[in-house]
């Protein structure tokens, strides 16, 4: 009896010592592997917040053009039957309010009311064939809310906007996540980093916006700057101290995710490492890890406890491996799985050759949206398993991120490889929509290549090279092969740093002002000059803006520019007038952000006001594509620049597609030739057919003629026989910095400087 009860003992202590050591050895190695991947699956985290939001924003809109077919099928002149339709649609939508708005702008509510809604720069885009969600006011008089705008189709186009206040409840519901327990911070941005929303509790009162967390000059403010402005996805590791402590003591954890479509957002989450280390090591294991422990003790004798320990182990190992490396979506493994099989390949000491490959499914988005995320899940999968049965022992392949999979490829030369992605192309092609529709589709793809070397034998070098070459391709036609270039380096690099560098330009004053005079064909005098811009860079020199204004263009920075230019001109023109002079008009191309924004107008009276500066001295130029492509809700602008007594140009005649018919329809003051057009006519006598009836056509309504570029005095002479009324050009004077045009056009000699 003493026995068994010693057995028995014996059993119980080794039972519990085998809990004991199994829940050590687990809780510290799972704890270990745990915060390994702790990065990473913040990471994903926020990009499914992002996804979410998406998916949400896109759900929201497309009910809300099916609502707008509804509001197109109804007498919309009717008041009653419109309000009763609007009524309906607000009840069965769950929105807080809804208005369809004219074409002039005038809504009315779902309870009948009308207001003006021109102050709405999402309206003007609804007329412009853009559906968005954003945070705006519903009325003049209310605060920010979220409000989807989309157009309305008539039989004639587009005839107005629906415009829906949405819950600010269930939209900000797709930002709730359990994973961290309220351990995080999570943001809603736009593209600009200004804060739409953020987790009940956290107070950012101190940040204009989420850049300003970050030092002024930091390289990590520089980075996220870039990336959100783009819409793209990033992950850093903060390790100094932000600005302001309302996310804790760093380091910190930052994930950023673009909602690409509608919404022009931004997810974020903060959280600082100290805390995701501790939720990961304490309580993410604890209450996982103790109870499977406690539980397979149970099961077993107490004498087997390190096999528990084994046992569990394995399984832990299992369901981390696949945490870490699997893409349930795709159906295949991730970017770390291949991030650690790339790694392998290229540090073997007989590694050959190997081109990394970053391919990209075209028209991702749209096959998205149209289809739905369950067959995007998939046409992944079926791309996953034509990837796997195409890759050879040391190749590697994953699902990276929405359009992107990534490929490891070995290869003896660049043919071969190219021979190698078309083939594998023809394969992939093929997949197609579930088996009995009817609704076929073919994939197609563009391909980024960079080669490993000397100089690129790492994962994120690789990487980083593939992706440049990749954003060429997108810009060519289906099944595009661009391999990376040094020069694809150094221009990615240069728009960074420009990018870097902007504000402190704008503010140091380092974009200088260039004026090129005009010349009037009769008298042979100056008659005016256009104001063209220069960035005087501290270390780059003197540049065009043929290598900065791109960039400013994607990323918005231009609409700072246009205004700091008028400010430039209207200061100097306040000073030619203190000096006595008369000073002749001039002429600034507006970008099309400015031109769409209808605040654009009064900004430009503050500033002429501001300065004393007579509106009919200013020219606002404005491509000819630009007007074209927004032809209504510009011709509204126009005329408003007009009642102002702003003069109205078109810039670029002759290298779009404006009709002769267009220009009857186009409230412009001034029409310029652009120097293409120029000498291709200038070539036949055909040619000088069609400026001489352009040129006629314009007299006839009262619109002025300018033809830039011209090189000689005989293209001069050729232009005045013909009617022209001005000319521009290097023949007759380079575009001058500020106090060299003002010696030309006021000084002693100014009279001497003509064409004649």
């Amino acid at each position: 009896m003493k026995r068994r009860y010693l057995i028995l003992a014996v059993v119980t202590v080794l039972m519990l010592a085998g809990v004991a050591v199994g829940y050590s050895f687990l809780s510290s190695n799972e704890g270990v592997m745990r915060v390994e991947e702790a990065g990473r699956e913040f990471e994903i985290l926020d990009q499914t917040l992002a996804s979410k939001m998406q998916v949400y924003t896109q759900g929201v809109i497309k009910n809300l053009e099916g609502a707008a077919d509804a509001i197109a099928a109804t007498a919309t002149s009717d008041k009653d039957k419109l309000k009763a339709s609007l009524a309906q649609l607000k009840d069965k939508g769950g929105y807080d309010d809804i208005a369809f708005v004219d074409a002039s702008g005038k809504a009315t509510g779902s309870d009948g009311s009308t207001y003006d809604v021109m102050f709405d720069p999402y309206y003007t885009r609804a007329l412009i064939g853009d559906s968005t969600i954003t945070r705006s006011g519903f009325r003049t008089e209310d605060d920010d809310a979220y409000m989807a705008t989309v157009p309305v189709m008539g039989g004639n186009g587009i005839i107005g906007a629906l415009r829906a206040k949405l819950s600010d409840n269930i939209v900000e519901g797709n930002l709730t996540i359990s994973n961290y327990r309220g351990r995080e911070v999570i943001l809603l941005l736009d593209r600009s980093g200004s804060i739409i929303s953020v987790t009940s509790g956290t107070d950012t009162s101190r940040l204009k916006t989420i850049l300003d967390m970050f030092e002024k000059n930091s390289d990590s403010r520089a980075q996220f700057e870039s990336v959100i402005r783009q819409g793209r996805g990033l992950f850093l590791r903060v390790e100094e101290n932000l600005t302001v402590d309302i996310f804790g003591k760093g380091p910190y954890y930052i994930a950023y995710q673009g909602v690409s479509g509608t919404g022009e957002w931004g997810v974020m989450m903060v959280m600082n490492e100290e805390k995701l280390f501790e939720f990961y090591a304490n309580e993410h294991v604890d209450s996982n890890a103790t109870t499977a422990i406690i539980l397979f003790a149970i099961a077993l004798a107490g004498a087997i406890g390190l096999g528990i320990y084994g046992f569990l182990e394995t399984l832990s190992r299992n369901r981390m491996y696949n945490l870490a490396y699997y893409d349930e979506f795709a159906g295949t493994m991730n970017i770390n799985y291949f991030r650690k099989g790339v790694n392998q390949t290229l540090t073997k000491s007989n590694s050959g050759q190997y081109a990394f490959v970053l391919m990209g499914i075209a028209k991702y988005e749209y096959l998205r949206d149209f289809f739905g995320e369950d067959e995007i899940s998939r046409i992944l999968k079926d791309i996953s398993s034509i990837l796997k049965s195409n890759v050879k022992r040391d190749e590697y392949f994953c699902h990276n991120f929405g359009e992107e999979y990534d490929l490891l490829l070995s290869y003896h030369n660049r043919d071969e490889l190219v021979a190698r992605l078309k083939f594998l192309e023809g394969s992939l092609e093929s997949v197609n929509k579930s088996e009995g529709s009817s609704d076929k589709y073919a994939l197609t793809f563009r391909y980024g290549v960079a080669f490993g070397g000397k100089d690129a034998h790492d994962f994120d070098t690789l990487m980083s090279r593939a992706n440049m070459a990749h954003m060429e391709a997108k810009g060519k036609g289906a099944g595009a092969v661009e391999f990376y270039t040094e020069k694809m380096q150094s221009r990615i690099v240069d728009e960074k740093e420009i990018e870097r560098d902007m504000y402190d330009a704008l503010e140091n004053k380092e974009f200088l002002v260039y004026l090129q005079p005009k010349f009037n064909l009769s008298t042979g005098l100056q008659a005016g000059a256009e104001a063209l811009i220069r960035w005087m860079h501290p270390v780059k020199g003197l540049m065009y803006p043929g290598r900065f204004i791109e960039t400013f263009e994607k990323n918005g920075f231009v609409t700072r520019l246009d205004m700091y230019m008028l400010e430039e001109l209207c200061r100097r023109i306040k000073v030619w007038t203190g000096k006595g002079y008369r000073p002749m008009p001039l002429s600034l191309n507006i970008s099309q952000q400015n031109l769409l924004n209808p605040e654009f107008v009064n900004d430009a009276i503050a500033i002429t006001e501001k300065y004393g500066v007579s509106p009919n001295l200013i020219i606002f130029e404005m491509s000819e594509k630009v007007v074209v492509d927004n032809m209504n809700i510009l011709n509204k602008i126009m005329e408003q620049m007009k009642d102002h007594g702003f003069v109205v140009s078109m810039d670029n005649f002759g290298t779009g597609s404006t009709s002769m018919n267009t220009l009857y329809n186009v409230p412009v003051d001034e029409l310029k030739i652009d120097r293409k057009f120029l000498l291709n006519a200038e070539k036949t006598d055909r040619g000088q057919n069609v400026i001489q009836s352009v040129i006629e056509m314009a007299k006839r309504l009262k619109i002025d003629v300018v033809s830039e570029g011209v090189e000689n005095k005989q293209q001069a002479i050729l232009l005045r026989e013909m009617g022209c009324d001005m000319i521009q050009g290097f023949a007759f004077s380079e575009p001058l910095p500020e106090h060299e045009y003002e010696e030309y056009a006021y000084g002693p000699r100014a009279r001497d400087n003509s064409v004649w």
